[in-house]
């Protein structure tokens, strides 16, 4: 295999530590395995090699690699995720008696079970808060992320602006944990790292065992894992970490850019860095874009993505949003004419904005999977308007429908006791009866609370015997019930976050919106949701769709990414670099085909068809699009690929030449490369 430079620096890197800025699509992987076959050679035990990747896919494609590499026979250095060495460091300290013995609980249901009852414990039962979905992912969070640092509980509530009633609440959980005598994957590391780093006996016998140790996509990394890796390198072993901060989107979890930036750094001041910049992805529209577009964050290292000479450049479209998706079926289709469908992509920032996409696409007989996205059907707030159709036209009282009822009464959320609750909506389904659902509003604690819940009932009664209800429209119906009971105010007063609030106001709104544009009855509607919800059980193949977030890691021909409205994306309450670096990993997934679907804004269109500079700060579209320079590079790209300097000359003087003409400086091969001209009176 033929490697660049700057892989062979890496690869032949000897003594000391490293770290390795690697870029999207720059090969990282290949340089790794170089890395590990040339430390092979120079006489160091596999036994004393630690490699650490950060899932189970990575670990396994790493070492089928490594393996075809060093051949069948060959002894393989130790290659693990962060839980299979937490869970080995786990067993040998219980075996030694540090830690008392715990079986491993991977049963999600199990510990949400747990969560709630320690929820229970702080707010009380008939708290809105322990039978909310979004508080009960809010809280599972927070115990990932209280488990993901050396802080206290109170110290995350703080740092994160979680409810402060969660450090009680978590005290609770561990309790509990400890009576079920039970351990999380989490646990796993954050028991064994605390216990060490306070007793030095233990640090002695964990640290100085290796060699290597060789870390990857050191960006993700959280502060507990890094506690670790810094006990098994002690001061033998040398430390070499891979990671791009450009990449680091997952802060939700504990990752902080300054991990990788800063504190590395300060941690082994005589490291060497390396670099891996070019891409071997895409070509040079797509680094251009990617340039532009992340070279507005200040918490980064001065990295720039560059495609080499030969490299296939990427299509860049621009669409026009509409209400109907009609711009991503469109697309979806004429992609499907040549190529599989499972080449081909769609992200999203959060799975809220997929809805009317998803059933849109659905509607237009295209086959999906779904990753990280709600369906519809399993959206609690969704649910619940569904239920509102169902019972107008008399289908929601009855056997089966139990689960639809109690969406339809707990969204948004009341304060009744569950089995209660769950009581009287059973009656009332087998009986298919409202007046048993009307003992309920003696149950609801709060008198403001129990007034708005009966006056939902009566609202709801009233609907159900309305005389041809099901023959009127859907849409009508829905924003009706909203407006008269108060139900958007009240789901964003109940969300843990502004950010749930949004995720769901925004399903709500494409929602209705979806039934309106099809003019729907109420009947209409309801038939067409059983067909939908019947056709995206049956498929298991087809169109992905999925989130950013998700989308880390993987690479597709095509790719989409729809919905780029200002304020939506990036998010309006959300730190800006971080949203940027989502940004970044998002249109860095493509290969050949990039569409962005957005608001239609004539002057970013011009600058675009015109493949020239766009200044406007006048955001419509994603603020990101007019940040990457969608049409200057398109046309750099071009006259890259072509050797057409005279294009370059023809773009005039721009207010921001930086990134383009740094860019030619580098792959350019001419002494004098060509050079935009700043504009006069810009910076």
């Amino acid at each position: 295999m033929q490697f660049t430079r700057q892989q062979a620096e890496v690869i032949h890197h000897g003594q000391g530590h490293a770290k390795v800025v690697a870029v999207a699509g720059s090969g990282k992987t290949a340089t790794l395995l170089g890395h590990l076959c040339h430390t092979l050679k120079q006489g160091v035990s596999p036994h004393h090699i630690l490699v650490v990747m950060f899932n189970v896919d990575a670990r396994n494609a790493f070492l089928q690699r490594l393996q075809q590499r060093l051949g069948p026979m060959a002894l393989l250095p130790d290659v693990r995720t962060f839980n299979s060495m937490g869970e080995r460091l786990t067993r040998w300290l219980e075996r030694s008696g540090s830690l008392p013995q715990r079986r491993l609980e991977t049963d999600s249901y199990l510990l949400e079970r747990i969560a709630r009852e320690a929820l229970i414990a702080h707010y009380g039962n008939k708290s809105s808060e322990v039978w909310d979905k979004e508080v009960m992912d809010a809280f599972l969070n927070y115990i990932l992320l209280a488990k993901s640092t050396l802080k206290s509980a109170a110290k995350v509530c703080e740092s994160y602006q979680f409810d402060e009633g969660f450090a009680v609440a978590f005290d609770h959980f561990e309790s509990l944990r400890q009576q079920q005598q039970i351990r999380t994957y989490t646990d796993q590391i954050w028991e064994p790292v605390k216990l060490i780093m306070a007793d030095e006996a233990l640090q002695q016998q964990v640290a100085n065992r290796m060699e290597v140790v060789l870390v990857d996509e050191f960006q993700d990394v959280n502060e507990i894992q890094i506690a670790l890796i810094r006990l098994i390198v002690g001061q033998r072993a040398r430390l070499v970490v891979v990671g791009d901060v450009d990449q680091c989107i997952y802060e939700w979890r504990g990752s902080r850019p300054r991990f990788l930036l800063r504190e590395f750094q300060a941690s082994y001041p005589d490291a060497k860095s390396y670099r891996l910049d070019t891409t071997f992805r895409y070509g040079h529209t797509l680094s251009l874009l990617a340039n532009h577009a992340i070279s507005h964050n200040q918490e980064r290292e001065p990295t720039f993505s560059l495609s080499p000479p030969e490299s296939r450049d990427i299509t860049l479209q621009l669409h026009p949003q509409q209400g109907d998706s009609a711009a991503l079926i469109e697309i979806v289709q004429r992609w499907s004419e040549s190529r599989p469908l499972e080449q081909m992509a769609v992200l999203y920032r959060f799975g809220a904005m997929a809805v009317v996409d998803t059933l849109n696409l659905m509607a237009a007989g295209i086959p999906l999977r779904l990753r990280r996205i709600p369906s519809v059907f399993s959206f609690g707030v969704l649910n619940s308007l569904l239920a509102v159709l169902q019972l107008v036209t008399g289908r929601l009282l009855q056997k089966g429908q139990e689960e639809q009822l109690l969406q339809l009464l707990t969204q948004p959320a009341v304060t009744i006791d569950r089995r209660r609750l769950q009581h009287q909506i059973n009656l009332a389904c087998r009986e298919g009866n409202f007046e048993q659902l009307w003992p309920l509003v003696d149950e609801v604690r709060h008198p403001f609370a129990r007034e708005k819940f009966l006056q939902r009932l009566l609202w709801l009664q009233q609907q159900s015997r309305v005389v041809n209800g099901a023959e009127q429209s859907a849409a009508t119906l829905l924003r009706h019930y909203l407006q008269q009971n108060d139900i958007l105010a009240a789901m964003t007063k109940l969300a843990t976050t502004a950010t749930v609030a949004e995720e769901r106001l925004t399903a709500v709104e494409q929602f209705i919106q979806f039934i309106a544009v099809r003019q729907l009855t109420v009947e209409a509607a309801v038939v067409l949701f059983q067909q939908l919800q019947q056709q995206l059980s049956q498929q298991s193949q087809g169109l992905l769709l999925t989130t950013i977030h998700q989308s880390k890691g993987l690479e597709w021909p095509c790719l989409v990414l729809p919905q780029l409205k200002q304020g939506v994306f990036p998010r309006a309450q959300c730190n800006i670099e971080e949203e940027r670096r989502l940004w970044y990993v998002a249109i860095t997934r493509c290969q050949e085909q990039l569409h962005l679907i957005a608001p239609h804004d004539p002057v970013l269109w011009q600058a675009f068809e015109q493949q020239q500079e766009v200044n406007s700060r006048d955001y419509i579209a994603s603020r990101f699009i007019y940040e990457s320079q969608p049409g200057l590079s398109v046309r750099v790209g071009e006259a890259i690929q072509r050797r057409q300097w005279q294009r370059l000359a023809e773009i005039g003087a721009v207010r921001g030449p930086e990134v383009v003409n740094h860019y030619l400086r580098q792959v350019v091969d001419d002494p004098k490369p060509p050079q935009l001209v700043r504009a006069r009176g810009s910076r």
